[in-house]
């Protein structure tokens, strides 16, 4: 009769909602999870950096590595507005190219080729100088070699020439008659390293600076425009 429908219908409304309540709770779950995820997204998106295309505006670009042998090259990564990351995008041929990179300057060395290819793709020449400094006209503050070779002495003629990267070195060689064997025993390696470094047409920039340091040149890492060349 009518009463027994009536308790089949309290029946059926008390399970409906039994289930929309269950439904409300897995909802709200749902919610917080996905909030949650967000939440911790945007937490490791801040924490890791993550890189953009093009330079950055930040006035922090290239900041926490501490260079000295480097510094012309975090200079520029500054100066042009690059972070590692942002730089990483020019070589998209290299994918580990940003590990790389912090790798080398945490390194505070890389090899020439290799600093004259992140100027390059930066757009702009990187001309490396190695010379004596200029004389004082003090004989007595005047910093000698400590070695002397006759004058008569033929230059260096096992060093090519033309090189794309190393002629700053081979030129500082021979307009001081320095052989090869020589700068090998004064820095303290065989001369077949040396032969090496001018077969690679390459060097690592910690070995100029030790170069530097052993016959007091001026060694300076030169930055050119290539449009105003």
């Amino acid at each position: 009769g009518p009463a027994a429908l009536l308790n089949k219908l309290l029946h059926y409304e008390i399970i409906l909602c039994a289930k929309l309540n269950i439904l409300y709770v897995k909802s709200n779950t749902l919610q917080k999870n996905l909030q949650k995820k967000v939440t911790m997204a945007i937490e490791i998106l801040h924490k890791n950096e993550n890189p953009v295309p093009g330079p950055s505006n930040s006035k922090t670009a290239g900041k926490g590595y501490k260079t000295t042998r480097l510094r012309f090259l975090t200079a520029l990564l500054e100066a042009t507005g690059y972070t590692v990351y942002t730089y990483a995008h020019l070589e998209p041929n290299s994918p580990s190219a940003a590990n790389n990179i912090k790798r080398m300057l945490l390194a505070d060395d890389m090899k020439v080729s290799k600093a004259k290819s992140i100027v390059e793709n930066l757009g702009y020449k990187l001309d490396i100088i190695l010379k004596h400094k200029p004389e004082t006209g003090n004989e007595e503050n005047k910093t000698e070699l400590n070695y002397v070779l006759p004058a008569s002495l033929e230059k260096n003629k096992q060093a090519k020439r033309d090189k794309k990267n190393l002629q700053f070195l081979v030129d500082f060689m021979q307009e001081n008659y320095l052989t090869q064997r020589q700068l090998a025993k004064d820095l303290g390696v065989s001369a077949g390293g040396v032969q090496a470094w001018l077969d690679a047409d390459d060097i690592r920039i910690s070995w100029l600076y030790k170069i530097h340091e052993i016959y007091d040149t001026v060694l300076q890492f030169k930055i050119i425009d290539r449009n105003e060349e």
